[in-house]
């Protein structure tokens, strides 16, 4: 029942477990914030730091009615890294439908 998502690009198959995992080298690891909000009267949130993903449970608690929202939480380390490859990147548009 649990099926896994993914994401062709450029004719490759990338599972989440692959997108999650940090391809910055520091001595910091990576970590996420997931805040998982309750629709029940008092909208609780509840707060989870990690450094892995668990796509599963999102799905269930999605599937409950609760909100999910996933933030990085060490911003400094990734956008030194999404900074420079955005310079190695070729942008492309569409000119017409």
């Amino acid at each position: 029942m649990n099926k896994k998502f993914s994401e062709k690009t450029h004719n490759k198959q990338f599972t989440p477990e692959i997108l999650m995992q940090p391809t910055v080298s520091s001595d910091n690891p990576i970590l996420f914030q997931i805040f998982f909000l309750s629709p029940d009267q008092n909208q609780s949130v509840e707060i989870v730091e990690t450094d892995i993903i668990d796509f599963g449970e999102i799905t269930q608690r999605v599937k409950s009615g609760e909100s999910v929202f996933i933030k990085n939480k060490n911003q400094q380390t990734l956008e030194s890294y999404y900074k420079n490859k955005e310079e190695n990147q070729n942008f492309w548009y569409f000119t017409h439908c």
